[in-house]
């Protein structure tokens, strides 16, 4: 049983030592939406984004995103938006951020990387958790994901 319980605690402190944090910071802009009021007291916003974004890889970069929010009585039901990434080397990445809850102005969500170019497919699957404030049109966004640290330091920009 010893045995056992250090074999754990090697295992798991080598997980925790070769696990990073990305981090993502955002600023976006609502550029386009359309709401639709229902009967039922429901609205749904369609909604388009544009923005910037910056990560402690050293990347820097254009994003757009779309999204959909559905709201009852001024509050939020369910948001999904999907957002696509261009940073400065040309690569790309794709993204499905989501979160539901009583808050629209801010909140906290869960966003996965669905896609990306050649040089980031390391990171298709990797989970975020995020946090938004809204302020007037715009939204500010950090993300915090896990990965390794083979994938860390491969995609770190020198």
């Amino acid at each position: 049983m010893r045995i056992f319980i250090v074999i754990f605690f090697y295992f798991f402190l080598l997980h925790l030592t070769s696990a990073k944090t990305l981090i993502i910071d955002s600023a976006s802009k609502i550029t386009n939406d359309q709401v639709f009021n229902l009967n039922n007291g429901m609205k749904i916003i369609a909604f388009n984004l544009e923005g910037h974004t910056k990560n402690n890889l050293g990347y820097y970069g254009q994003s757009k995103c779309n999204g959909i929010r559905e709201m009852k009585d001024d509050k939020l039901l369910k948001l999904n938006v999907f957002c696509e990434i261009i940073f400065q080397d040309g690569s790309k990445i794709w993204s499905k951020s989501e979160r539901s809850g009583e808050l629209n102005q801010a909140g906290v969500g869960r966003s996965i990387f669905i896609d990306a170019s050649s040089k980031l497919k390391s990171l298709i699957g990797t989970e975020c958790i995020y946090a938004v404030n809204k302020v007037l049109n715009s939204d500010f966004f950090k993300a915090k994901c896990k990965i390794s640290e083979e994938i860390f330091n491969k995609l770190k920009i020198q």
